[in-house]
């Protein structure tokens, strides 16, 4: 069947939903890609501000950090691991709503990137939590020996990261079955 065929079988208010749903993917992986370069302009610009950013995010009440530009940098970097992962699952997002556009809504390919989806979202909790916990040492090394801190926390987000991408892979395995029964289905025709 042809694209345009595809397309045709997919009703206009899923396509449209598709383009919606497409369009602030692209929209959400913008405000990334802002966000990081607005961070990294941000500390090479004005090192206090960012510091005083990092010691309100990552370091608990009470506990105070020598910041230098090496930790800076390292705390930076850290924060684009999680980063990274979210602007992939945005991007096999967008992948998704484009073949729901085109009309791959059953079919083995749209099975593979809901699931790949859905573990880049899984994955942001282990990533997030981790590169925390590393931040916080990072930034707390040149205290005392006796004043550095390593914590591991679990945040609400982080359940609902846990869950709903694990949610999207089992769905995804149940697309993949359901494009094994259409494609059966259309060798009977």
């Amino acid at each position: 069947m042809t694209e345009s065929g595809n397309r045709d079988v997919v009703p206009a208010r899923i396509r449209k939903l598709a383009r919606i749903a497409e369009i602030s993917a692209l929209l959400g992986m913008t405000v990334l890609c802002g966000s990081a370069a607005y961070l990294a302009g941000l500390m090479l610009t004005s090192s206090a501000e960012i510091d005083v950013y990092l010691e309100q995010e990552l370091l608990p009440k009470g506990v105070t950090a020598t910041v230098t530009p090496f930790v800076r940098t390292v705390a930076y970097a850290l924060a684009m691991v999680p980063f990274l992962v979210g602007l992939y699952a945005l991007g096999r997002a967008r992948q998704l709503f484009q073949g729901y556009r085109c009309g791959e809504v059953f079919t083995s390919s749209a099975a593979k990137r809901l699931s790949t989806v859905g573990w880049a979202v899984f994955a942001l909790a282990p990533v997030s939590i981790l590169t925390k916990s590393i931040a916080l040492l990072t930034m707390t090394w040149l205290n005392a020996p006796k004043a550095r801190y390593f914590g591991i926390g679990l945040e609400q987000t982080d359940i609902f990261a846990i869950v709903f991408g694990l949610l999207l892979v089992v769905v995804g395995h149940i697309l993949h079955e359901a494009a094994l029964i259409a494609e059966e289905n259309k060798s009977f025709i």
